[in-house]
């Protein structure tokens, strides 16, 4: 799962989860940033942390992906 975060290291960090899991053939990254473009309801005042829905948008992405890895 990489990262939306309002930090200059963002984007540092989705890089490096990304080179990480393409270094193994069984493993894949959940897009949270991607997900979460433009959902700026899901996060609390600062920005960091989920609300109750983006807690729940957050998850039900989490659990269609592992699925998807099962079909």
């Amino acid at each position: 799962m990489n990262t939306r975060v309002p930090r200059q290291w963002e984007a540092a960090v989705n890089r490096d989860i990304a080179e990480v899991a393409n270094e193994f053939s069984n493993a894949a990254v959940v897009d949270w940033y991607s997900a979460s473009k433009g959902k700026d309801g899901f996060f609390s005042r600062d920005g960091v942390h989920l609300n109750r829905s983006g807690s729940e948008f957050y998850a039900t992405l989490l659990v269609k992906t592992l699925m998807a890895f099962n079909e």
